[in-house]
This record gives structure tokens, C-alpha cells and sequence, in this order.
């Protein structure tokens, strides 16, 4: 059992990269922790070929586990799908952090 005081939300920082040859002009981020229910963001730009754009997510809220999985996937490429969908999705897993409420002292 997880103590309350840990931190269930999070704003997940991706980095795109145009692979294909016509720009790309808007995608549909979807995003979770533990296959919870997916946050939504629409991205809209103008990325070239190769070119590349870091987007930090908005906020969301998730059930924090002993052990989690962010799971990161885009949809909509452009209005219109993606020709290579095998590299549209990044998981990341990661534990939940020990925290405490006592005081730490330092000595150098």
C-alpha cells in the first residue's frame, strides 16, 4: 500500500521527429499510466522533413502503483493516419519514489 502523500500526476515531456516526406501539421497525442484512461492533447505545427519539436503535455491524474508504465501513443498524423505506425508509441516504466516526512540532515 502506497502512503496518500505520493505524487499521482504527471505532465509527460515527448519529442517528435518528422520521418516522412510531406510536413507534418497536427497529431493527436494520447497518453496513460497502468492502461488508465487516456489524456488527449492536439498538437498542430509545421515539422519538415527531419525536423523535430519537444512538447511538454498537459497534466493529468493516474492511480499510482508500486510499479508503473507511461504509455505514450499519437493518432490522427496529420488528420489522416500515419503510413508507418510501428514507431507512433514510447512506454516508459517507472517505480513509485520513497518518500518522507522526516527531516534529513547533511554533513559534508
Amino acid at each position: 500500500m502506497l502512503p496518500t502523500y505520493c505524487v499521482s500526476s504527471l505532465s509527460p515531456t515527448v519529442k517528435i521527429r518528422n520521418n516522412g516526406t510531406e510536413p507534418l501539421t497536427s497529431l493527436t497525442f494520447l497518453y496513460m499510466v497502468n492502461n488508465g484512461t487516456p489524456a488527449t492533447h492536439q498538437w498542430t505545427g509545421n515539422l519538415g522533413f527531419l525536423e523535430t519539436e519537444t512538447i511538454q503535455l498537459p497534466s493529468f491524474n493516474y492511480s499510482l502503483a508500486n510499479s508503473n508504465v507511461l504509455t505514450v501513443y499519437t493518432d490522427g498524423t496529420n488528420a489522416v493516419g500515419d503510413n508507418y505506425a510501428k514507431n507512433d508509441t514510447i512506454r516508459h516504466n517507472f517505480n513509485a519514489s520513497m518518500q518522507t516526512g522526516s527531516t534529513i540532515n547533511l554533513k559534508h
